[in-house]
């Protein structure tokens, strides 16, 4: 609750006049988008910090690992991913190898993190329980969900045009 009355007593007055600055049209028409986005966040901030109620520091981070994964489904499965598409529908993983080994590499360091951190070899903080696992998982989907919504409603799809008013007409730096 202390965050939200400092973001809305310190963040509001220092962002307005830059939001104000040019017309409001542009904000009205960017308004929902950056609402739904800014509603994810805070989900999975007070998923995340009402899994520490529950599960230890060590499984709340090796469960950290999730997150690129859900990101990765959740990019593929709405359409936001065109790469991550084609491997899940088509079950073609092998044409991108590095993908695949980075999935596994970022979500087993999670792991190892948590194991030779502060884990197993310290006194064994992967204590838990299952309501506690589950927030946490509902923090991942929710941060996958976030970026997923960015990419879709903000731009940033591969393939997709952009507006004509975001074209540079700057020529192309020089290779030289």
């Amino acid at each position: 609750m202390l965050t939200v009355c400092a973001n809305l007593a310190v963040g509001w007055p220092l962002v307005a006049p830059f939001a104000l600055h040019g017309s409001l049209r542009s904000l009205r028409g960017h308004f929902p988008k950056v609402l739904l986005i800014a509603v994810l966040a805070a989900l999975e901030r007070n998923l995340t910090n009402s899994s520490l109620y529950k599960i230890g520091g060590s499984l709340k981070t090796a469960l950290h690992g999730f997150n690129v994964i859900f990101t990765f489904l959740a990019a593929a499965l709405f359409g936001a991913d065109r790469v991550g598409a084609s491997c899940l529908a088509h079950c073609s993983c092998s044409n991108n190898a590095l993908l695949a080994m980075s999935l596994m590499l970022i979500s087993g360091g999670s792991v190892v993190t948590a194991v030779v951190g502060d884990g197993i070899a310290n006194g064994a903080h992967w204590s838990g329980d299952a309501l506690g696992v589950m927030l946490q998982l509902a923090s991942s989907l929710a941060y996958a969900l976030k970026f997923t919504a960015a990419k879709l409603l903000l731009g940033g799809v591969e393939g997709t045009r952009l507006h004509p008013s975001r074209v540079s007409t700057m020529p192309p730096p020089s290779k030289l």
